[in-house]
């Protein structure tokens, strides 16, 4: 990459989800309700990444509510499951993969 690649590229600040007990009373007002943390961690940062795809699949309706409470330009990285990557090793029939995608 070159220098004034490198200093054109956009930068992302986030975490790896954002649904920590020790964040209320440091981030989280010590009475929001958790239902509510998603959008007030939107508010803070420009990307999370999704981790709890790793472990199972979260339903459409999940993806829907998540990207509702999402400002604009709101980038999620979904987690590939550990299905691919662990267990499988990476040696999977298209259609699994089609089902992350």
């Amino acid at each position: 990459m070159t220098q004034a690649r490198a200093r054109s590229a956009p930068v992302r600040i986030g975490t790896s989800g954002w649904s920590y007990p020790h964040w209320r009373d440091r981030f989280y007002p010590p009475k929001l309700p958790a239902r509510e943390h998603f959008a007030f961690y939107a508010r803070h940062f420009d990307t999370v990444e999704l981790n709890n795809s790793f472990y199972r699949q979260p339903p459409p309706e999940r993806f829907e509510a998540w990207a509702n409470q999402a400002p604009a330009g709101f980038l999620f990285a979904v987690k590939g499951s550990r299905y691919i990557s662990h267990i499988r090793r990476l040696q999977v029939e298209q259609k699994s993969v089609d089902l992350v995608v």
